[in-house]
């Protein structure tokens, strides 16, 4: 999964060979696509994995559908439309995802008052692990502007949807001991502006982001101010600032304050104060090769 606050993608990508088929009559085109990783590489024909996608246009609008198998694995499809709104550019993406471990009707009992080492933390909430579907969506609209003669900026906007969070911030710690914190996919809702823009410079090789996300189910929010600043053609040099903010104990807010309790199995878990911090500053220096 891809951090959405960081400016560039860290992720390594797959090896895939791919088909590409046009049917210029309808300005289509098919894809079928060989993958070579799954995700470790593949050794037999009987590992690899397959995916096929068809694209075209519907009126000004252009679609596209996705299906993805690998081996051991159900099917999860796809489809994404992209429009022109007037001056505004509109996009929706939709996942569908087949026999998909999830938390059902998860519901948190509390902390009783007399919780101590004694306390199950699996006496603390409720929940059905089954196998089942999972829909994750997101759209959003952006307007590209020039703010100068010469130099443009793009505002945006955007929804995520995603079946798989939960709305119960109180939940957290225990995700964290399943092993099932995933930032940016906790919750169930979420929103995210954005300000993009070209620097005044007369090179042109300085970019500004303002960007701010929020997790509508706990009320926690992280905005975050990035710039880059192309050295030389080779050279990139970055920095930027973000702050955590809104709901204390929420995902982008995020703060422990839990007794010492044990599992199921009676292993002792240590008690965890954590205060969270209130946002961090970075920069860094990025080298194309």
């Amino acid at each position: 999964r891809r951090d959405p606050l960081q400016p560039y993608d860290l992720r390594l990508g797959s090896n895939l060979a791919s088909v590409q088929i046009p049917w210029e009559a309808t300005q289509a085109h098919f894809y079928a696509v060989a993958l070579l990783d799954n995700p470790e590489p593949s050794s037999t024909v009987h590992q690899l994995g397959e995916a096929v996608r068809i694209e075209g246009l519907l009126g000004p609008a252009e679609i596209g559908l996705d299906a993805v198998a690998r081996n051991g694995t159900t099917p999860r499809f796809g489809a994404d439309l992209s429009s022109p709104l007037g001056p505004f550019d509109s996009y929706v993406e939709a996942a569908f995802l087949s026999n998909v471990g999830q938390l059902v009707n998860t519901q948190w009992l509390g902390l009783p008052a007399n919780a101590g080492p004694s306390t199950d933390i699996n006496s603390l909430y409720t929940s059905n692990s089954l196998p089942g579907t999972a829909l994750q969506i997101v759209g959003g609209l952006n307007y590209t502007f020039a703010w100068r003669d010469n130099r443009s900026a793009t505002l945006g906007g955007e929804y995520f949807y995603n079946e798989l969070g939960v709305t119960d911030a109180a939940l957290y710690p225990v995700l964290l001991y399943q092993g099932r914190y995933t930032p940016f996919y906790l919750g169930k809702h979420y929103a995210a502006i954005y300000l993009s823009a070209e620097g005044p410079d007369a090179g042109n090789k300085t970019n500004y982001n303002l960007s701010t996300i929020s997790n509508l189910n706990d009320g926690s929010y992280v905005s975050r101010l990035d710039f880059s600043w192309l050295l030389l053609d080779y050279l990139t040099f970055g920095a930027y600032a973000s702050v955590n903010y809104g709901n204390k104990g929420g995902e982008f807010n995020f703060a422990l304050d839990t007794p010492a309790l044990t599992d199921s199995s009676g292993t002792a878990i240590a008690p965890i104060k954590y205060d969270g911090n209130s946002g961090a500053a970075g920069m860094s220096l990025r080298v194309a090769f």
